[in-house]
């Protein structure tokens, strides 16, 4: 049998910091690994906390910042982990018709509104609501 069991699932701190200790990286949250995500978001996350930590005298403020930034762009990887997810892992015909929708879309934009490069490029000034997920997955496609 297999060695070890990995389920690729979604998991996330609600909290990320407090009592002088914040959470980076797979620490903080972590999405399914074989999109590659978590090592440029440990460095992200590093680099944003630093930069903060420079600019503010208050640690704390800068502590509260980081994590409210990190919950925001964290909200897109995990929406786009979340669509990929719809797109690959489920079955039946309703996940086909999505999956047709998905290619439809992919051809009228191949960025799918930057959300296909979000793994290049990273999740900075994407927003994961409804309209976003409705070019996705091609519903705004006629």
């Amino acid at each position: 049998g297999p060695l070890g069991f990995f389920p690729n699932n979604d998991v996330w701190a609600t909290r990320i910091a407090g009592d002088r200790v914040v959470l980076v990286g797979d620490a903080a949250g972590a999405v399914d690994p074989s999109y590659g995500i978590g090592t440029s978001l440990v460095f992200r996350d590093a680099r944003a906390l630093r930069d903060l930590l420079l600019a503010e005298r208050d640690w704390d403020l800068a502590i509260a910042e980081f994590a409210r930034r990190r919950w925001q762009y964290y909200e897109v990887v995990r929406a786009y982990d979340r669509w990929m997810n719809q797109i690959f892992a489920e079955e039946g015909p309703e996940a086909d018709h999505r999956r047709e929708r998905h290619a439809l879309a992919r051809e009228h934009d191949p960025t799918l509104g930057r959300f296909a490069l979000v793994e290049a490029l990273g999740p900075d000034g994407l927003v994961p609501d409804e309209s976003a997920r409705r070019h996705f997955f091609g519903e705004d496609v006629v």
